[in-house]
């Protein structure tokens, strides 16, 4: 799937546009609030609901990725909450529990579409 509002061709140096994307940091903020493993499986509705909030454009050559993502139907991936599948090493547990577990990635999640929706 590739949504953008911004294009690396735009007159802003990279880094600025990467950094000040306000589609970019919802994205990132949808996607820590509401998985730990893939949005786009996961969580298709939303996904879709922050590409029409942004007025996204489908990057894509078949530009099918809109309807593609309202056909989807949701399926767990690798964070399936209640049915993990337990690792046989106690190490690997271990060291996944406390050295691998996020990087601090979703500390502090924000639901863009959810404030978007309140009137202000």
């Amino acid at each position: 799937m590739q949504f953008a509002t911004e294009s690396i061709h735009d007159d802003r140096p990279l880094a600025e546009t990467f950094n000040d994307s306000q589609f970019l940091r919802d994205f990132r903020d949808l996607a820590a609030s509401h998985t730990r493993g893939c949005i786009v499986l996961e969580r298709p509705d939303l996904l879709h609901e922050l590409t029409v909030l942004h007025h996204a454009k489908d990057t894509t050559v078949r530009q099918t990725a809109a309807a593609e993502l309202l056909s989807m139907r949701p399926r767990p991936s690798q964070f399936n909450m209640g049915e993990e599948i337990p690792e046989r090493s106690w190490a690997y547990r271990f060291a996944k529990r406390y050295f691998y577990n996020d990087f601090g990635a979703y500390a502090s999640p924000r639901n863009p579409l959810a404030a978007a929706a309140r009137p202000d």
